[in-house]
């Protein structure tokens, strides 16, 4: 997973397009909840949140592929991880541990804020429908056939 958000990391850092500021946030909240998922405090509910975010990146298909869009095909997988972390900090019971893995000085809910709000200008709506179903966050938003 390292050398993944390494990886990412370095394909995000010299990316100098549209959102750039945002998208330099994905690595940093993959990186974070990959930490979350390692903390055996997580309940299950968490966790598969989680893991539905991890995977999205692993799938054959993208809503916003990065193949052939360089550092913008992150704006998708950008929005599941703001939509997870969302979820996530909307349980109380959580908030204590979400807070000790953010190692940020801008607190999570203000970088998830922003980022949720940015996805209405950078994914139309059937974007983000087709992102939360192909991650299964959602039952909703099904490709149309």
């Amino acid at each position: 997973m390292k050398s993944f958000f390494d990886h990412l990391r370095e394909e995000l850092d010299g990316y100098a397009g549209p959102y750039a500021d945002l998208l330099r946030w994905t690595p940093k909240l993959i990186e974070y909840f990959g930490s979350l998922i390692e903390d055996t405090r997580l309940p299950r509910p968490a966790r598969g949140v989680i893991n539905a975010a991890l995977a999205y990146f692993m799938l054959p298909f993208d809503v916003v592929p990065e193949s052939s869009m360089g550092g913008f095909g992150y704006i998708d997988d950008l929005y599941l991880c703001a939509y997870a972390a969302h979820l996530l900090q909307c349980e109380p019971q959580y908030a204590e541990l979400l807070d000790e893995h953010w190692g940020y000085d801008q607190p999570l809910g203000a970088i998830v804020g922003e980022v949720l709000a940015a996805a209405e200008k950078m994914l139309p709506p059937e974007d983000r429908a087709q992102v939360l179903f192909f991650s299964g966050l959602s039952d909703s938003g099904a490709p149309a056939r």
